[in-house]
């Protein structure tokens, strides 16, 4: 991501240099991933959910199929106030990280001379990204099992 975030910043988004457009850039990567990775799936649960509670999505199934979904349902269904938390909490982490990493790459752009010397002032702000997508999943995972996501 810091590469992608490297490459937009040194071409399409070359004016931004000031640090509160950097914030917002951080901001904005974070709120995409919000998106993606909590809200959508988040909807989508609602919806399985929803359906399952009506009989909708249960018409149609074609053969097989309906041992899956009332596993997910079963999943879905177990899962506690205390976990949807969690993913709160983790995005208030990821946003943080996101804006971080965004000002540590544009400083990276601004100061560097050359590709290499870029490619060089790049391997903090991905070595921490690496470190830190480990540790929230894995942190997320053990948490899951101690709030006992699925019963």
């Amino acid at each position: 991501e810091e590469a992608s975030r490297a490459l937009i910043l040194s071409t399409a988004a070359r004016k931004l240099r000031n640090e509160s457009e950097g914030i917002a850039f951080g901001f904005g990567h974070a709120g995409i991933e919000a998106l993606i990775f909590t809200l959508l799936p988040s909807l989508a649960a609602i919806a399985l959910l929803g359906g399952a509670a009506d009989g909708s999505i249960y018409s149609n199934l074609p053969p097989g199929s309906r041992e899956s979904l009332d596993t997910a349902v079963a999943f879905l269904s177990g899962q506690s106030f205390a976990v949807a938390a969690l993913a709160v909490v983790e995005r208030l982490f990821a946003t943080v990280l996101h804006i971080v990493l965004t000002l540590m790459v544009l400083r990276a752009v601004q100061g560097a001379d050359g590709r290499g010397e870029l490619a060089a002032r790049l391997v903090l702000p991905i070595a921490l990204h690496t470190v830190a997508n480990p540790s929230s999943v894995g942190t997320a995972q053990s948490s899951c099992m101690t709030l006992t996501c699925a019963r």
